[in-house]
């Protein structure tokens, strides 16, 4: 049975050429493909596809909020995030989202088919950037003993 995949980047050219590579081996059916975020969570609600494949730099409606609102209406649906952004604030924000899988661009072929493969299995697929910055958002940026003693008074006096 093949897999329905949605991709979604603001990158015509991209989007044609994955929906030729991926859809070429037998796996994929590309169900559809756009460049805007309002009509990605549309089709997410209303083709309900095995994978969806998204950009986070989009028109009309980020990635993120792609995420966010996907989380909301469609909590089962398997997103692996796409992007060759290096923005370190906005992948943070992107994985919070909760996306299955995240792999930057550039990256092979192979390993976007390896990411997608594992995360329609069930299992999530983080590219070492990703997973390096996932880390880093989880841990304490700092903790009480790093403050210097006017900045634990301050923190006191806001405390009173």
């Amino acid at each position: 049975m093949k897999r329905r995949l949605i991709i979604v980047d603001s990158d015509e050219l991209l989007r044609d050429t994955l929906a030729i590579c991926l859809g070429a081996d037998g796996d994929y059916e590309i169900i559809g493909q756009t460049g805007s975020g309002l009509e990605a969570v549309e089709l997410c609600i209303t083709e309900r596809p095995h994978l969806l494949i998204l950009d986070l730099m989009l028109p009309q409606l980020c990635g993120v909020e792609v995420l966010r609102r996907l989380r909301a209406a469609v909590p089962e649906q398997k997103v692996l995030v796409l992007t060759a952004t290096t923005n370190s604030s906005l992948i943070i924000a992107a994985l919070r989202s909760r996306p299955n899988g995240f792999v930057g661009k550039p990256t092979s072929l192979k390993a976007l088919r390896e990411a997608m493969n594992a995360v329609c299995a069930g299992s999530r697929y983080y590219s070492p950037i990703a997973s390096q910055l996932l880390g880093e958002s989880f841990m304490p940026a700092t903790t009480i003993s790093d403050l210097s003693r006017r900045e634990r008074e301050v923190i006191q006096l806001i405390a009173e």
